[in-house]
């Protein structure tokens, strides 16, 4: 049988059914394609940003952290020296509180290792600054001074660098 010696309703029916049998896949196609975009939407959105947001405010909090010494060293009264320590207080919670939420959002090797060299550093820059807050209260403000700009900012650099490797891995 040859297309040719079909009538031309056959013809018709059979070419808008064709055109159908497309317009179905297409949809088809159409729709999976969109559930896939919105499951690597959805992944970024509760996901990755949600680790870079917690990496960004530890990265926050870290350099609010060494303002707050530099102020304290900087302070001669107590009552502002108090007041200085407490925000202090409030950046370390801050920074330790991000960390501790980013923890159970990674999953890959490569995550997890930066994590680790992020407490690593953490611990080295809180042992750092607690070396100078020891020096202020034993009112030593030139010890303090170089402690704070010394051994004390270089720590906080490293703590700071490896937040951002992390903020890295998740983007």
């Amino acid at each position: 049988m040859n297309i040719t010696n079909l009538k031309i309703g056959t013809r018709l029916g059979g070419g808008f059914g064709a055109m159908l049998i497309l317009l179905i896949l297409m949809l088809v196609v159409g729709i999976v394609n969109m559930g896939n975009m919105n499951a690597g939407t959805e992944a970024l959105v509760n996901q990755n940003w949600v680790k870079a947001k917690l990496s960004n405010l530890a990265l926050d909090n870290a350099r609010g952290s060494i303002a707050r010494i530099f102020e304290a060293v900087a302070s001669t009264d107590s009552q502002q020296t108090a007041e200085v320590l407490q925000r202090l207080q409030t950046n370390v919670s801050g920074f330790n509180e991000a960390m501790t939420k980013l923890e159970p959002l990674i999953r890959t090797p490569e995550g997890k290792a930066n994590l680790a060299k992020q407490k690593e550093s953490r611990d080295r820059y809180v042992a750092a600054f607690g070396k100078t807050l020891t020096l202020i209260q034993a009112g030593d403000h030139d010890g303090a001074a170089k402690q704070a700009y010394g051994d004390t900012y270089k720590e906080m650099h490293a703590f700071a660098d490896d937040l951002r490797g992390q903020n890295d891995l998740s983007t």
